[in-house]
Protein backbone atom coordinates (compact mmCIF):
# COMPACT_ATOMS: atom_id res chain seq x y z
CA UNK A 1 0.00 0.00 0.00
CA UNK A 2 1.45 3.43 -1.08
CA UNK A 3 1.96 6.10 1.55
CA UNK A 4 -0.91 8.68 1.49
CA UNK A 5 -0.54 12.26 2.56
CA UNK A 6 -3.43 12.49 5.37
CA UNK A 7 -2.82 15.16 7.43
CA UNK A 8 -1.53 18.52 6.52
CA UNK A 9 -0.96 21.84 9.40
CA UNK A 10 1.21 24.41 9.15
CA UNK A 11 2.08 26.35 11.97
CA UNK A 12 2.81 30.40 11.77
CA UNK A 13 5.47 31.35 14.73
CA UNK A 14 5.99 34.99 15.08
CA UNK A 15 9.53 35.77 15.68
CA UNK A 16 9.73 39.72 16.45
CA UNK A 17 13.40 40.00 15.46
CA UNK A 18 15.95 37.72 14.55
CA UNK A 19 19.00 37.28 12.45
CA UNK A 20 19.14 35.95 8.67
CA UNK A 21 21.48 34.61 5.82
CA UNK A 22 22.06 38.39 5.41
CA UNK A 23 23.62 39.10 8.79
CA UNK A 24 21.20 41.96 9.52
CA UNK A 25 18.45 41.62 11.70
CA UNK A 26 14.61 41.73 10.15
CA UNK A 27 11.58 42.69 12.43
CA UNK A 28 8.33 40.78 11.73
CA UNK A 29 9.64 37.22 10.76
CA UNK A 30 7.48 34.34 10.29
CA UNK A 31 8.59 31.25 10.76
CA UNK A 32 6.26 28.47 9.41
CA UNK A 33 6.35 24.28 11.05
CA UNK A 34 5.15 22.40 8.45
CA UNK A 35 3.48 18.56 9.87
CA UNK A 36 2.60 16.39 7.16
CA UNK A 37 1.26 12.77 7.96
CA UNK A 38 1.12 9.98 5.53
CA UNK A 39 -0.74 6.78 7.33
CA UNK A 40 0.27 7.75 11.05
CA UNK A 41 4.07 8.68 10.30
CA UNK A 42 4.44 12.26 10.84
CA UNK A 43 7.35 14.31 8.79
CA UNK A 44 8.44 18.19 9.35
CA UNK A 45 9.76 21.02 7.71
CA UNK A 46 10.29 24.93 8.64
CA UNK A 47 11.04 27.64 6.84
CA UNK A 48 10.83 31.73 6.69
CA UNK A 49 7.77 32.38 5.50
CA UNK A 50 8.10 36.08 5.47
CA UNK A 51 10.54 38.78 6.77
CA UNK A 52 9.80 42.73 7.17
CA UNK A 53 5.75 42.00 7.07
CA UNK A 54 3.93 43.38 9.46
CA UNK A 55 0.43 42.20 7.87
CA UNK A 56 1.33 38.42 6.98
CA UNK A 57 -1.60 36.37 5.55
CA UNK A 58 -1.38 32.63 6.35
CA UNK A 59 -4.37 31.78 4.49
CA UNK A 60 -2.96 33.14 1.02
CA UNK A 61 0.82 32.10 1.82
CA UNK A 62 -0.83 28.46 2.27
CA UNK A 63 -3.10 27.55 -0.23
CA UNK A 64 -0.59 25.38 -2.20
CA UNK A 65 -1.01 22.71 0.51
CA UNK A 66 -4.19 21.98 -0.84
CA UNK A 67 -2.92 20.48 -3.63
CA UNK A 68 -0.70 17.71 -1.52
CA UNK A 69 -4.30 16.58 0.14
CA UNK A 70 -4.50 12.72 -0.79
CA UNK A 71 -1.21 12.31 -2.92
CA UNK A 72 1.20 9.57 -2.24
CA UNK A 73 4.75 10.48 -0.98
CA UNK A 74 6.11 10.07 -4.50
CA UNK A 75 3.19 12.18 -5.89
CA UNK A 76 3.59 14.91 -3.73
CA UNK A 77 7.45 15.03 -4.78
CA UNK A 78 6.55 15.19 -8.22
CA UNK A 79 3.99 17.92 -7.64
CA UNK A 80 6.25 19.84 -5.92
CA UNK A 81 8.81 19.46 -8.99
CA UNK A 82 6.19 20.65 -11.32
CA UNK A 83 4.89 23.83 -9.34
CA UNK A 84 8.44 24.53 -7.94
CA UNK A 85 8.68 27.69 -10.07
CA UNK A 86 4.91 28.72 -9.30
CA UNK A 87 5.33 27.99 -5.53
CA UNK A 88 8.86 29.43 -5.30
CA UNK A 89 11.73 27.77 -3.34
CA UNK A 90 10.89 28.60 0.04
CA UNK A 91 7.65 26.76 -0.20
CA UNK A 92 9.12 23.65 -2.41
CA UNK A 93 11.51 23.06 0.15
CA UNK A 94 9.59 23.28 2.84
CA UNK A 95 6.97 20.47 1.43
CA UNK A 96 10.23 18.09 0.26
CA UNK A 97 11.84 18.99 3.57
CA UNK A 98 8.60 17.07 5.11
CA UNK A 99 8.04 14.57 2.66
CA UNK A 100 11.86 13.39 3.29
CA UNK A 101 11.37 13.37 6.70
CA UNK A 102 8.05 11.25 6.68
CA UNK A 103 10.47 8.73 3.90
CA UNK A 104 13.75 8.63 6.55
CA UNK A 105 11.32 8.13 9.70
CA UNK A 106 9.18 5.00 8.19
CA UNK A 107 11.32 1.82 8.35
CA UNK A 108 8.33 -0.06 6.66
CA UNK A 109 7.87 1.71 3.52
CA UNK A 110 9.40 -0.47 0.24
CA UNK A 111 11.68 2.03 -1.61
CA UNK A 112 11.02 0.57 -5.55
CA UNK A 113 10.88 3.85 -6.98
CA UNK A 114 13.90 5.46 -7.86
CA UNK A 115 13.16 9.34 -7.12
CA UNK A 116 12.21 8.21 -3.71
CA UNK A 117 15.07 6.13 -2.98
CA UNK A 118 17.47 8.73 -4.05
CA UNK A 119 15.89 11.27 -2.24
CA UNK A 120 15.90 8.96 1.04
CA UNK A 121 19.47 8.17 0.62
CA UNK A 122 20.68 11.10 0.55
CA UNK A 123 18.74 12.15 3.22
CA UNK A 124 19.69 9.74 5.27
CA UNK A 125 23.88 10.24 4.29
CA UNK A 126 23.32 14.27 4.72
CA UNK A 127 22.90 16.39 7.79
CA UNK A 128 19.46 15.67 7.91
CA UNK A 129 19.56 11.63 8.83
CA UNK A 130 16.85 11.10 11.48
CA UNK A 131 14.02 12.85 12.49
CA UNK A 132 14.15 16.91 11.90
CA UNK A 133 12.02 17.06 15.23
CA UNK A 134 8.77 16.30 17.10
CA UNK A 135 8.04 19.40 18.49
CA UNK A 136 5.02 18.59 21.54
CA UNK A 137 1.70 20.11 19.47
CA UNK A 138 -0.05 21.46 22.53
CA UNK A 139 2.97 23.32 23.26
CA UNK A 140 3.08 24.51 19.44
CA UNK A 141 -0.49 25.39 19.60
CA UNK A 142 -0.14 27.75 22.70
CA UNK A 143 2.83 29.25 21.13
CA UNK A 144 1.75 29.76 17.58
CA UNK A 145 0.31 33.05 15.70
CA UNK A 146 -1.78 31.60 13.64
CA UNK A 147 -2.12 28.18 12.61
CA UNK A 148 -3.73 26.11 9.02
CA UNK A 149 -5.22 22.95 8.31
CA UNK A 150 -6.08 21.34 5.58
CA UNK A 151 -9.04 19.17 6.34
Amino acid sequence: MEERITGIQLFEVHAPCSIHYSKEFKENCRYGLLKLTANGVSGWGECIMAMDDKHFDILKWSKFLYRLKNLTLLEAMNTVKLNRAMWGTVRAELVEMAVLDIIVSSQRMPLTDPLLKANREAAVSGEFAGPIFQPDISTLMEECSAYFVVL
